[in-house]
């Protein structure tokens, strides 16, 4: 809908500065959106970057077939970053282009310098993604000795050079207006609470679990109970993955710089949800896929070589036990996703349309809930919580406020005509000018539920 609603590049612009990603995705719906509103086209577009990712890691990456089928049909790969719709299989299929090209890196500096500026352009987290691929480069040329005598040393300037300018064009792109609301805030002082949080995030991506559509481990045990288990799992993880990488040192590194800048971002600006933190979980097996370029070298200290030593030997039944986790997952919430819808705007929309009920003014709350069925029914909604008529969500101070039903009388242009609200919650104690139409509850996602009220101020 932002594509699709701003009726030029220059207010395109300005409208994304709202939502903390570059344009490079935006920028390909709103070619998309001058041909068609259709949202099967941005349907194709993106399972044809979602496939060409999948292609590369297929044809290219050292996994056995086996891997590679888990791999293409898990959770992230096969339902975040392909059935749902977002920028972030772009920066995905960009990382793999990166890992194919990595083996011949020292004569293809400046093609893998294009591609991170490519990544830096995807999303806050492919910017986060490319810092750590360049950083892992640059480390490289300073550790080892041989590639420092076999670079040309101008195309390693021109690297850094377009890298740089990749990373300035994407922060000003996501450097929000003074009126953003959206993850406005920065976690600066230390919160052991939201600390846990975060570092149990990587037991959690790794293992797939527990995020609200898939199996949740939780079930029957305590909040608490279950943040100590996958903070000990994560530390337990990453542990072994520390002695398994110990002995491929640039790979290491990358997977120490990446977690860390990860979990700094999660921490002090924003927690995100499962397609945010699925990220870690597709580093990891970018790591997997470096490692096989890299020749081993053995840690100075005869202990750590041993224990390195055993942890390498459980690697492959170690990506395939992870593997197995993720692909039992998709698979599970795809069949879900056949015969459950994951939204209820969907029905809400065409009930709406149904029985003339279009035409009518419609007032909606929450925004962000209810935007969905603005798309739908590709017309305007009065939000309430934002005080104007509106298809997308503007991340602006006006979201910030919560709404009270209360006021719904008082709102002007609401007055003297019928009009319908939709909520996503149910409403009790209906007062005299409201009544409830119908409910649509069928939905993976809890916010995308929603209820019909006619409102009657006419008198």
């Amino acid at each position: 809908m932002i594509a699709r609603d701003n009726a030029s590049f220059t207010s395109l612009a300005a409208t994304v500065k709202y939502e903390g990603h570059p344009m490079i995705w935006y920028m390909g719906l709103y070619a998309i959106t001058r041909f068609t509103h259709n949202p099967f086209a941005m349907q194709v577009y993106h399972i044809l970057i979602a496939a060409a990712a999948i292609w590369l890691f297929a044809r290219f990456s050292p996994f056995t077939k086996l891997q590679k089928v888990l791999f293409a049909f898990g959770f992230f790969p096969f339902y975040e970053y392909a059935i749902k719709s977002r920028g972030y299989a772009m920066g995905i299929l960009l990382l793999f282009l990166f890992c194919v090209l990595y083996k011949n890196r020292s004569k293809q500096y400046v093609l893998i310098s294009c591609i991170l500026f490519l990544l830096c352009q995807t999303s806050a987290l492919g910017l986060l993604i490319a810092i750590s691929l360049q950083a892992m480069l640059i480390y490289e040329i300073l550790s080892d000795r041989a590639v420092r005598q076999n670079i040309n040393k101008i195309a390693v300037a021109v690297m850094l050079i377009i890298f740089c300018v990749g990373v300035a064009a994407s922060l000003w792109q996501m450097m929000p207006p003074g009126d953003s609301s959206f993850a406005a805030k920065w976690h600066l002082q230390f919160d052991g609470l939201r600390m846990e949080r975060v570092l149990s995030l990587l037991s959690r991506a790794y293992l797939c679990s527990p995020y609200y559509w898939c199996f949740d481990m939780a079930s029957g045990v305590h909040q608490e109970e279950m943040l100590f288990l996958n903070l000990c799992l994560s530390a337990v993880l990453f542990l072994f993955l520390f002695m398994l990488f110990l002995r491929k040192p640039k790979v290491l590194f990358l997977y120490i710089f990446s977690i860390a800048v990860f979990v700094t971002f999660f921490y002090v600006k924003y927690a995100g949800f499962s397609w945010h933190h699925g990220h870690l979980y597709i580093l990891l097996i970018t790591c997997f896929w470096l490692s096989a370029c890299c020749s081993d070298t053995a840690p100075r200290l005869a202990f750590f070589d041993k224990l390195s030593a055993i942890c390498t030997r459980y690697r492959t039944l170690l990506i395939t036990v992870i593997l197995i986790i993720h692909f039992y997952q998709g698979v599970r919430v795809y069949a879900k996703d056949c015969f459950y819808p994951f939204s209820a705007a969907r029905e809400t929309a065409q009930f709406i349309k149904d029985n003339g009920l279009k035409d009518m003014l419609i007032a909606g709350d929450l925004d962000y809930a209810v935007s969905p069925i603005a798309g739908y029914l590709d017309k305007k909604i009065y939000y309430l919580r934002e005080g104007r008529f509106a298809t997308y969500v503007q991340w602006d101070d006006r979201c910030q406020e919560d709404y009270d039903a209360k006021k719904l009388r008082g709102e002007p242009v609401l007055q003297k005509r019928k009009s319908l609200l939709i909520v996503n919650g149910d409403l009790k104690a209906l007062p005299g000018y409201m009544t409830k139409v119908k409910e649509f509850t069928r939905a993976m996602v809890p916010d995308e539920k929603y209820y019909l009220y006619m409102l009657n101020f006419e008198n």
